[in-house]
């Protein structure tokens, strides 16, 4: 897809803005538990992780894998995908100071 390009591009503001689109439409036409949604959901949660905006991508992990796991088995290429898009996003979130401690060991007491 054309917002699959710019991602890979590194254009990922523009990628997120057709990919909006894309899922608005698929919502529209197929319904928001169709799998071609679910795809979407992971190609946005992609672009978020890329940016390492990890606590935007997680939950669209989560929502693709349920579509998913809805709809096909657990060996499916989606459940899988989206599921370790779920752990590498959860990894990121526990490697992540906790606000304010970077600065705390900046500026100890």
């Amino acid at each position: 897809s054309l917002a699959a390009v710019h991602a890979r591009q590194g254009r990922y503001n523009k990628a997120m803005e057709l990919y909006q689109t894309a899922l608005a439409i698929k919502g529209e036409a197929l319904g928001q538990e169709h799998p071609d949604y679910a795809t979407t959901l992971k190609n946005m949660a992609m672009v978020h992780k890329a940016l390492d905006q990890w606590e935007l991508a997680l939950p669209l992990f989560q929502q693709a894998r349920s579509i998913f796991a809805t709809a096909f088995h657990d060996e499916h290429p989606g459940v899988v995908d989206a599921q370790q898009g779920i752990e590498s996003c959860q990894e990121a979130l526990r490697q992540q100071p906790q606000l304010g401690e970077e600065e705390d060991n900046r500026n100890p007491a």
